[in-house]
């Protein structure tokens, strides 16, 4: 779901007026949507995709915004090897459902009001389905394996924002930060298959374009 995001993002800039870029203003208060840019990998599928929900529908008032973030993510790899004796093939596939209820708290705003900072705060949850598919031949028969699996995915985040508003309406800017996922009753048609675990990443990191009504 890459592409869809990245699509958003650039029909937001292209549908703003040219009155918009005219001159900067102050950010304005009212309903806000924001895009931003989609995870490109597994690991950031499942270790970091629960902190950068990739659209956020919510409402700013002074320093203060809130929101939901809605994101929908697809990332895959795969792995070829080959000798003289066996053949191996591995695809691994996994999709990632997630909602994050976000509040951010502006801390910083220049002079003229047209760029600010803020400080971000969400808890997020997630649902990720998987399948793995396994096929080759060993140096003495053909082998086919297909694993499928789902899960729960809670995450957290702090981070830190910027936005520099080229009208009292429209934004462009960046967020880094901190966070944790928690996984929870995973299921899969392995017999040893985890259960629950938790993974961390060090950084996100996303860019945002923001629109105010």
């Amino acid at each position: 779901m890459r592409w869809c995001s990245a699509a958003a993002f650039l029909l937001v800039l292209c549908t703003l007026p040219a009155a918009a870029w005219a001159e900067a203003a102050a950010p304005a208060e009212g309903f806000l949507f924001q895009v931003r840019m989609p995870v490109t990998s597994i690991s950031s599928l499942l270790n970091s995709a629960v902190g950068v929900p990739q659209f956020t529908v919510g409402i700013r008032r002074g320093r203060v915004a809130y929101g939901l973030g809605l994101g929908l993510s697809q990332a895959g790899t795969s792995e070829n090897s080959s000798s003289t004796i066996y053949r191996h093939e591995y695809k691994l596939n996994a999709t990632l459902f997630q909602v994050a209820p976000t509040l951010w708290y502006g801390f910083w705003r220049s002079a003229d009001g047209t760029t600010t900072g803020d400080l971000a705060i969400s808890g997020q949850y997630g649902r990720v389905s998987f399948k793995s598919e396994s096929s080759g031949f060993d140096g003495i028969a053909n082998y086919d394996y297909v694993t499928k699996g789902s899960g729960n995915l809670f995450g957290f985040l702090v981070g830190v924002g910027g936005d520099h508003h080229l009208s009292a309406n429209f934004a462009l800017g960046a967020e880094i930060g901190a966070q944790g996922t928690f996984a929870s009753d995973v299921k899969s048609d392995q017999e040893f298959s985890p259960k629950e675990g938790f993974s961390s990443s060090l950084l996100y990191g996303a860019l945002r374009a923001t629109v105010t009504f």
